[in-house]
Parts: C-alpha cells; sequence; structure tokens
C-alpha cells in the first residue's frame, strides 16, 4: 500500500507537470509557496530564485517574495512566486530556496485568448511615442490621481478609477504614489486637509477621504518620521500596504490603465521638509522586493525617487538604475523624477519634466522645453502645467491649455494634475473638457509619423525664432497659434491637394477652409486672436488613425 501510495502521488505530479494553469499572454501566473523555517527576517535572510523555461527551451531567471500569511497579514510561511509570460505554449517553472529548503516545480500554458498587451517599449520607428509589448499603440492621457493607493475606503477608491479611467473620462495613465505617509483615519493631505474624491453615491457629488496608514515598510509610532524614515524598517515590507497595492494595480489593469509612481521607490523630498527616503544600505532588498511582486504586471513602469537630486547623488542614481534594469526580465520604461528634467542615462528609457512648479502658461516655452529633452526617448510633461491657485504657484484652466498644447507640439506627453486648493477636490477641475478635445484631435491623427518641426516667423509668431508645429512633411502639419493671427506653410516640395480646418481647443469645434494644393508657400489666418489649432493634411492620408487610446 506504501508503494502504491507513493507511484500514485508521482502520477499526481506528472498530471500537474502536463496539465498546468492556462494563463493569457501577458498575463500573470502565480502560486504560493510554504516554508515553515524561521527566519529573523524572511525578506532578507533567505531568497525564493525561479528558473522559467519557454516553450522554445529558452530560459528566464526570476524571483520569488516573502507574503507573510498570504492574506495580509505579516507574519506567515507563504513565500510567492509570480511571472509574465511572453510567449504562447507550456513553460516549465523549477523554484528553490538559496538556503537548500525545497521549492516547487510545475507548468502552466500561456495562451493568446484574453491576452494582455504587455509592457510599455518606445517606438523605434518614432521613439517620442509609445508601443506596448505586442505592438499596439499606447496614446497616454495622464492624470494624477495622487493618493488613491492610501485611501481608507475601497468603494470610493474602486469608484474614482472607474470614473477617471473609465466611465466619466478618458485616461489611460494614472499618476500615484505608493510611498504614501497618511496615518490611518487621518485626511489624505500633507496640510492636513482632506481630499475629496467623486462620491460612489450620486453623481456631482464628492466625499471627503481618510487614510489608510499603509506605508510600503513597517513603520513604528502613528506615522513615518519625515527625517528620512528614522523609524521605518526599511528591509521589511508591509504586507498589509503590498496586498493594497495588488488591489488598486488590478483595478487599474482592468480599465487598461498605466501606473507611474509619482514619488518613487527609493522616496522623495517634498519642500526639502518632508524626507522620505530608502537608505543605501536597504536599497537592493528594497528594489528586489518592489520588482519580485511587482513586475510581472504588464501596467507598471519604474520610477527611481521624486526629485532624486535632493535625496541622491547622480553616482547612486546610476547605480540604482542599472541594478533595476539587471533585475527586470522585462525592461518596463525606467525614469527618475527631478526638480528640473531627468538625465539622459543609459538606463534611462523615458525623461520626466518639472519645471517651475508646474507653473508653465507659456506654450512656446513648454514646447522648447520638450524638444530639448528629447533624446530619442519620449518625454513625459509630468509637472509643467498644473491647475490651480495663483497662490500656489498653479495655473487656471485658460492658462493650462496653453502649457499643455505646448508640451504636445513639443513631442511630450501631457500630465493632468488638478483638485489643488480650495477644495482640494479631484474632478472638479475647469480644464477637463480642453484636454478632451486635445486629446482627442492629436490621438485622433497618424500622431506617430508626427514630430516638432520649425516654420518661418509670422506676423504673430510662435515663438520669436519662427513658429513650431508638428509635422509629417508634405503630408500632414499641425499648427498651434496662441494668439490667432497668420501661419504660412512651405508646400513647395508638397505634390497633390490639402485640405484645411482650423479647430478651436476651446469648444472642440472646426471651420473647415478651401482646399489648397502643393507647390508653393500657403499662408493661412486664423478666426480671431484666441488660440487656434490649424490642421493641414494631403486629402489621400485622411484616415482615421487606430490607437489603444
Amino acid at each position: 500500500l506504501a508503494w502504491a501510495g507513493i507511484v500514485f502521488a508521482a502520477m499526481l505530479d506528472m498530471e500537474a507537470l502536463v496539465f498546468g494553469q492556462d494563463i493569457p499572454l501577458w498575463g500573470r501566473f502565480e502560486t504560493s509557496i510554504t516554508n515553515d523555517r524561521a527566519y529573523a527576517n524572511p525578506f532578507t535572510d533567505v531568497t525564493l530564485n525561479c528558473t522559467y523555461t519557454r516553450p522554445d527551451g529558452t530560459a528566464v531567471t526570476f524571483f520569488g517574495f516573502h507574503d507573510g500569511d498570504g492574506n495580509g497579514g505579516q507574519s506567515g510561511e507563504v513565500w510567492r512566486i509570480r511571472f509574465m509570460p511572453d510567449h504562447v505554449g507550456t513553460w516549465s517553472y523549477t523554484c528553490s530556496f538559496s538556503d537548500g529548503t525545497p521549492g516547487k516545480r510545475g507548468t502552466f500554458r500561456s495562451t493568446s485568448t484574453g491576452a494582455k498587451p504587455g509592457p510599455l517599449r518606445a517606438d523605434p520607428d518614432n521613439p517620442r511615442c509609445w508601443l506596448f509589448a505586442n505592438g499596439t499603440r499606447f496614446a497616454p492621457r495622464s492624470y494624477i490621481l495622487e493618493h488613491i493607493f492610501a485611501i481608507g475606503e475601497p468603494d470610493v477608491r474602486r469608484y474614482a478609477i472607474e470614473y477617471f479611467f473609465g466611465a466619466k473620462h478618458k485616461f489611460n495613465l494614472c499618476t500615484a504614489n505608493l510611498l504614501n505617509h497618511i496615518p490611518a483615519d487621518s485626511p489624505v493631505n500633507y496640510e492636513g486637509m482632506s481630499y475629496q474624491y467623486p462620491s460612489p453615491n450620486q453623481e456631482g457629488q464628492y466625499t471627503a477621504v481618510k487614510g489608510n496608514g499603509l506605508l510600503p515598510f513597517v513603520f513604528s509610532g502613528a506615522k513615518p518620521l519625515f527625517d528620512g524614515g528614522s523609524n521605518v524598517d526599511w528591509t521589511r515590507p508591509s504586507i498589509a500596504c503590498w496586498t493594497n497595492a495588488d488591489k488598486v494595480l488590478q483595478e487599474l489593469e482592468s480599465r487598461n490603465t498605466v501606473w507611474f509612481n509619482h514619488w518613487g521607490m527609493i522616496g522623495y523630498n517634498w519642500a526639502n521638509t518632508l524626507i522620505l527616503k530608502v537608505p543605501p544600505t536597504a536599497r537592493e532588498s528594497c528594489l528586489r522586493y518592489w520588482i519580485a511582486r511587482l513586475a510581472p504586471y504588464w501596467n507598471v513602469t519604474w520610477n527611481i525617487a521624486g526629485e532624486w537630486d535632493e535625496i541622491m547623488s547622480l553616482a547612486e542614481l546610476d547605480k540604482t538604475g542599472n541594478y533595476i534594469k539587471q533585475l527586470d526580465p522585462w525592461n518596463h520604461p525606467l525614469s527618475a523624477h527631478s526638480l528640473k528634467t531627468t538625465p539622459d542615462r543609459p538606463w534611462v528609457d523615458y525623461r520626466i519634466e518639472q519645471m517651475l512648479a508646474g507653473n508653465i502658461s507659456d506654450p512656446a516655452q513648454s514646447a522648447e522645453l520638450a524638444i530639448k529633452d528629447y533624446s530619442n526617448k519620449p518625454v513625459y510633461a509630468f509637472e509643467t502645467s498644473w491647475e490651480g491657485l495663483p497662490i500656489e504657484h498653479k495655473l487656471s484652466p485658460d492658462l493650462l491649455r496653453r502649457g499643455a498644447w505646448g508640451s504636445m507640439m513639443g513631442g511630450a506627453f501631457f500630465n493632468y494634475g488638478e483638485g489643488f486648493g480650495p477644495t482640494l477636490t479631484f474632478g472638479d477641475g475647469g480644464a477637463f473638457r480642453f484636454l478632451e478635445i486635445m486629446h482627442d484631435f492629436i490621438y485622433g491623427l497618424e500622431y506617430w509619423k508626427l514630430s516638432p518641426s520649425k516654420l518661418p516667423a509670422q506676423g504673430k509668431p510662435f515663438m520669436d525664432a519662427g513658429s513650431l508645429c508638428l509635422a509629417n512633411p508634405g503630408q500632414e502639419y499641425v499648427v498651434y497659434l496662441p494668439l490667432g493671427g497668420r501661419v504660412t506653410l512651405d508646400l513647395s516640395a508638397a505634390q497633390g491637394r490639402f485640405g484645411a480646418k482650423w479647430l478651436d481647443p476651446r469648444t472642440g469645434t472646426c471651420q473647415e477652409q478651401s482646399p489648397t494644393s502643393g507647390g508653393a508657400s500657403r499662408t493661412f489666418t486664423a478666426p480671431d486672436t484666441n488660440d487656434w489649432v490649424l490642421h493641414v493634411r494631403k486629402f489621400w492620408a485622411f484616415s482615421r488613425a487606430r490607437t489603444s487610446g
């Protein structure tokens, strides 16, 4: 009977190896492993190493993570492995602990049914633009829902994600912080005031939210100390916080929304007073946990730190960036948020702009900044033009519209920040419609073929040195005129007939112009002295672009 039991167990094991789970391509395979050995610190005393073998026989090495009791509790014997398959077919895996404790082996199948798009990549044909790993385009519409990981009301959190990234608005890139510092049941604002979120109970109403007290690492006391985090144990991830992060990321994923982590993986320094950062001695273990737990999500991007230049040297930044690249087998886009603009380093995949505390209202300035920062990598106009009160050095909706158009005309993608005083309300900003018009227009074109292009100076020039537009020369031109006036396009080298229209960026309405032809320079006059967008396109090219955005 004993021998029969062994044979039966072996048969079950073989069956498991043959009949594994079905996982969508670029989805997440996940399984848990129990390790009942006692460790002083299970996050650092042992590692769970895993080898995944593709259907073609090539292998990917990755690692697992300690998950407490497996249900959000800090203490327990549960470890977990996660993996994102990049090929269709049957995969096998083998994992083991670094101290010799037995691990696990098995198989799973990756299928095209329900396939996810995969991580973001710069478009090789126009690196200002994004593609997903499956080749579909990503047209970023970015919005800052700052403390979505920190609010303690799950129903409000879920509704807010649906509101901004689904039902009410069309945003598909969520900027939000995981390194939160909000105590449980405290107002979700560093000034001690309550942010207002759209209410799930009544359309047009808002509700105050309080914090959940979750920092990604264990700390003592009511909240982390802003002396660098001296009461934080940076070597012990908080399982409750990471379990909550999983829920938020899955909610964003279900709405095809990518996440940008505003304050970064290492920390931040807000106005030289609120310093919270992972010390150098804990950074490798910290980053391993970040990546083991979150890299198998297709919809994440990496940001090393918020305003890194206040808390890290350039040498530290390079060391950290290279280490993340070494750990992440899927090569998620990596960058770092600074006070001015991200340095162009080999590990940088996209550039992040912060300038004048988000107070750029001059479209020429924001366009020039985006062009200057471009280095064959996408440029993220993250904190260049934000809405808010003048006392906060933020902009009115009209001024924000102008700054946003400048960033887009410079080839960057734009982030909308609103919800600053006096109401601290997410969703009551005045620029939502303006940005919807801008995004619908630009992303309705074959925008991936357009690049910034200088034009001759006009009577009311866009810039002193000449106007600036997005162009696919000889085929399509988009010109933003902040004060109306005239603009001349040099179509002398172009052939064929061209259609032209003026877009009102305030209302979204268009005024068609008489067709024109190539072979000469052509002058167009805006309807009035407000800001207008001129669109000129060759007739045969009039086909609506297809994008994921």
